[in-house]
């Protein structure tokens, strides 16, 4: 089992690994527009998959974030931060899982 560090860890890295993701994949593709377009429709078309990816993977790291907030306890991080908090913020970011075995 991760100790709690490393679980708090994988929450700090969520933000950054997610927002480093999208602008790679934003640069890479001719004809987005990050003003005018938002982040979610990079995971349309034939290389769309890179941003599924993305969001499953921060998703994922959520929840461990998730865990070791609950393994810290409360009394650590207080009412701002909290495992109720984070947690389902995670799992919204898995909804790809559902769209994987659609054809479009």
């Amino acid at each position: 089992m991760m100790g709690s560090q490393a679980l708090l860890a994988c929450g700090m890295a969520a933000g950054p690994v997610f927002t480093v993701a999208y602008l790679l994949e934003g640069a890479s593709r001719v004809d987005y527009q990050p003003f005018r377009h938002p982040v979610s429709s990079l995971s349309l078309g034939r290389a769309g998959w890179a941003q599924t990816v993305n969001f499953l993977l921060t998703g994922l790291l959520s929840l461990i974030f998730a865990v070791g907030l609950w393994h810290v306890g409360p009394s650590h991080w207080g009412a701002l931060a909290s495992n109720e908090s984070i947690g389902p913020r995670g799992t919204s970011l898995l909804a790809p899982i559902s769209d994987l075995g659609c054809s479009s």
